[in-house]
């Protein structure tokens, strides 16, 4: 790969596991899966039987205030 050799390769995008959510979170890894079963916080990547979240999209939630994100989720509020 001509770019990794020049120094300009880009880092792989950071993955995080429930764990980490939740400390990030300071919360449980229940809660964290709870979370995002309600989709209240953005969903997971599921890569076999590993589930994982995008530290970007993670800090990004975060940093908007932690709106819920139902929407991305892919669910509907059945009280609209």
């Amino acid at each position: 790969m001509k770019l990794a050799q020049e120094g300009m390769a880009t880092p792989p995008p950071t993955m995080l596991t429930v764990c980490q959510i939740a400390t990030i979170l300071n919360c449980s890894p229940r809660t964290v899966h709870r979370l995002a079963d309600a989709g209240r916080i953005p969903p997971p990547f599921r890569l076999g039987g590993l589930v994982r979240w995008s530290g970007e999209t993670i800090q990004a939630w975060i940093a908007d205030g932690c709106p819920e994100s139902r929407m991305s989720h892919g669910r509907r509020n059945s009280r609209n």
